[in-house]
């Protein structure tokens, strides 16, 4: 039986989004599945590989790893890894513009079935790459807004408008907006996230639904239900 190729892509292989990303590739049948971990050069604390080559494979992805990264628990764990140094977490048009090309690149090359994006950058810049190479499959993992009332505007406008232009779920594309509800009670904290009645744009007109952050024993997760007028 032929084995499904996966890329896993994800800005920083670190915190708790680096262990989601492990954990999910993890999780997937070795028999049905081949999965390749993609990650930039930028470590937790904003440590940077530096590196000519626009991607680092194998061996030489994981040695001189910065501060935090768990790309090395992944090529233990017998995956492919690849480092796209031009990867990073902020706004960087050239490297940015690098990072698509490349990642376009590996996913053609690579012939891919399925790309599961993680983040904010790597899920738009990953996802754009993947429908420019053809890939069947894609899939987003977000793990929370990178954007905060503290960050100047331009910075929190360009974000937003990154969440939106990029957004495909079940196989279609649009906007659509999020509302987040935070509630403290007695140190028990609460957190519910919905979509915004009416907010859905191009194929994702009509879309009406509600996610949960569930926190247990320190790991994350979601879920997510949503509902979609069927398609003329």
């Amino acid at each position: 039986m032929n084995r499904r190729r996966v890329a896993t892509v994800i800005t920083r292989m670190t915190a708790g989004a680096g262990g989601v990303a492990l954990r999910g590739a993890l999780a997937l049948d070795p028999d049905r599945y081949a999965v390749t971990i993609i990650t930039g050069g930028t470590g937790l604390s904003g440590q940077r590989v530096e590196s000519t080559d626009e991607v680092v494979t194998g061996i030489d992805a994981v040695k001189d790893a910065p501060v935090g990264d768990l790309l090395a628990e992944a090529y233990a764990a017998g995956f492919d890894v690849v480092r796209v140094p031009a990867l990073v977490p902020q706004l960087a048009p050239r490297r940015d513009a690098a990072a698509l090309r490349t990642l376009a690149a590996l996913y053609a090359t690579g012939r891919y079935d399925i790309v599961h994006t993680h983040s904010a950058k790597a899920g738009a810049l990953g996802r754009i790459a993947a429908a420019r190479a053809g890939v069947p499959w894609i899939v987003h993992t977000y793990h929370g807004f990178p954007f905060h009332a503290f960050q100047p505007r331009w910075r929190r406008t360009a974000y937003v408008a990154i969440e939106r232009v990029s957004g495909t779920l079940h196989g279609r594309t649009g906007a659509f907006a999020l509302q987040h509800l935070g509630v403290m009670n007695r140190g028990a904290a609460q957190l519910s996230v919905s979509v915004v009645p009416d907010s859905g744009t191009g194929q994702l007109v009509g879309l009406a639904g509600k996610m949960n952050i569930l926190i247990e024993a320190g790991k994350h997760s979601y879920d997510f239900e949503y509902s979609l007028p069927e398609q003329p």
